[in-house]
């Protein structure tokens, strides 16, 4: 029988909110607690450790988007978006869209040489600081994307196993040889900075121009 896990609801309130005015929002955000996140279409048994996270009381959450599993702890940065766009066409020209408005942010605030790779994976010297998922329903587009700022990493190889799918640039790489961290580049940026900063440099306007 198929586990159940919690939902990862984190981004409802966003979501209805775009849904009852039709308005594009953002929402960055550091999480307060270490999680493993599992993908829509994600199958626990071989993506996680689950006796790893039951032993260490790590909780384990199923977002309504795509993608592999992931761990999120309070080292990362959370941004998501929820655009009021109706249909289920066009998911890669919207990650494109987002991914490159996120990369002009970045650079906007001092954090250089970021570019995507992948489907949709902010990268710094083949290194991944950004992992993002799609999903989209008849009348929205979510998007959210984690970005590592000084998270610990070793938790990625221990919650855990190697994702069934990858892309071409990680060449079968650990999690460990294959993540990259922003503090790593500059020791100033954390995790709290990084979201107030990039709070403030996203407009609405940036946001109407996704849509």
């Amino acid at each position: 029988m198929k586990a159940e896990f919690d939902k990862y609801n984190f981004d409802d309130e966003l979501i209805a909110n775009v849904q009852r005015d039709r308005q594009p929002r953002i929402k960055i955000y550091k999480p307060d607690f270490t999680a493993v996140v599992l993908g829509r279409g994600s199958k626990a048994d071989s993506e996680i450790n689950l006796n790893a996270c039951e032993s260490d009381d790590v909780p384990v959450y199923q977002r309504p988007g795509g993608g592999c599993a992931v761990v999120v702890d309070p080292g990362n940065v959370i941004v998501s978006i929820v655009l009021p766009i109706k249909g289920f066409a066009n998911s890669r020209k919207y990650f494109d869209k987002i991914s490159q408005l996120l990369i002009e942010k970045l650079e906007e605030i001092g954090i250089t040489g970021v570019y995507q790779d992948g489907i949709s994976d902010l990268v710094i010297d083949r290194l991944k600081i950004g992992g993002s998922c799609i999903r989209r329903s008849k009348d929205y587009l979510y998007y959210s994307t984690t970005i590592l700022v000084d998270p610990e990493l070793k938790l990625m190889d221990q919650y855990l196993a190697h994702p069934p799918r990858e892309p071409e640039y990680r060449d079968g790489r650990s999690h460990g040889n294959f993540m990259g961290t922003l503090s790593s580049i500059d020791e100033s940026i954390t995790s709290k900075k990084l979201a107030c900063d990039l709070a403030d440099v996203i407009s609405s306007e940036d946001l109407v121009s996704l849509v």
